[in-house]
């Protein structure tokens, strides 16, 4: 039996949240609140299963009741809102908060069926606690960050390496080409199989150890050092030889922003995208690596970057997650 805190300030829609679970023989409400106050009390005190979120609150919105809630108490969270749309700031916000499903209320005809489904889901997500955005870097204070970009073959690529690493690692980055929204879908998948954290990156946000940030599929990604640690600008100007978001832009602010406290690496895909990027990454001193050819699905760009001497390692996909743990923690890049 999942155990559901309704949190929304109308009333009505508790009622009818309420009524809907108590219809299904697997889902109980085991209490309202119409506040952040209320909630946070709340869920100290249930202890439930799954809660429900509105964005529009009083004194503080949902998404940061959310963020409150996962830095004390982690919990499964559904966001069900008018103030969601698709590819919206707010829908940003909240999968960079973890929220485990994130709806609009609309079209109304469909949301009971939504609702439940997404309760559902939400109760088979492990809890996890989400660090606080304002804070600083994790203790103990990741040494730079890992750049990573794909396109044909990538996502499958990116997984692997995603999949090999534990969240002691430093922060790390993807470019992956694809659409927009896409890259949203990837990163709730990589979040569901992964032991990292997978987002999808949003503006300013900060990069944490254990946390693997993925670049949205319509924007540019660029690294900006600040007193808090490394944090996100996102912008849409122009692709660069077609692609937004393009490697080479996300590759060339690490190179300026951490210099030899990078590491790049350059994985399967078309073109030459990444190459320049990670040869001004390599000239910065970081330590750079490219997918050989006896694993990439397309090696155009890994042979790019090999032939520019952007690469001061090939290694097949299988090795990369080695060598990534190793860099690490190891003070000599040549040792990979």
């Amino acid at each position: 039996m999942l155990r559901v805190l309704v949190i929304d300030d109308c009333s009505t829609m508790r009622s009818i949240y309420r009524r809907w679970l108590d219809q299904e023989g697997d889902l109980t409400v085991v209490g309202e609140a119409d506040c952040a106050e209320s909630a946070l009390a709340k869920v100290e005190s249930l202890d439930p299963d799954v809660i429900t979120l509105d964005i529009e609150m009083s004194r503080m919105d949902g998404i940061e009741l959310l963020e409150e809630l996962h830095a004390r108490k982690p919990v499964p969270a559904v966001i069900l809102s008018s103030a969601i749309a698709p590819e919206s700031e707010n829908e940003r916000r909240a999968i960079a908060a973890s929220a485990c499903a994130v709806a609009s209320k609309e079209p109304v005809d469909t949301l009971h069926e939504r609702f439940v489904a997404a309760i559902r889901y939400a109760g088979t997500r492990p809890r996890r606690r989400v660090p606080r955005r304002t804070e600083g870097w994790e203790s103990p204070t990741p040494r730079g960050a890992i750049l990573i970009g794909a396109s044909t073959g990538g996502t499958r690529a990116v997984e692997a390496i995603l999949r090999a690493v534990q969240p002691s690692m430093p922060p790390i980055v993807v470019v992956q080409h694809m659409p927009a929204r896409f890259t949203a879908a990837l990163a709730r998948r990589l979040d569901e199989v992964c032991a990292l954290q997978v987002l999808e990156a949003t503006q300013g946000l900060l990069l944490r150890a254990g946390t693997a940030t993925i670049a949205p599929g319509d924007a540019h990604l660029r690294l900006r050092p600040g007193s808090g640690g490394l944090s996100v600008r996102l912008d849409r100007s122009e692709p660069i030889r077609h692609y937004r978001p393009s490697i080479d832009v996300t590759f060339e602010s690490a190179a300026e922003a951490i210099g030899a406290d990078a590491l790049g690496v350059i994985l399967t895909g078309m073109g030459d995208d990444g190459a320049r990027g990670l040869k001004a990454m390599c000239r910065s001193g970081a330590m750079t690596i490219a997918e050989s050819e006896e694993t990439a699905v397309v090696f155009g760009m890994p042979a790019a970057a090999i032939a520019q001497s952007a690469a001061r390692r090939v290694a097949p996909l299988g090795d990369i997650p080695k060598a990534l743990v190793r860099w690490r923690s190891e003070p000599s890049r040549e040792t990979l």
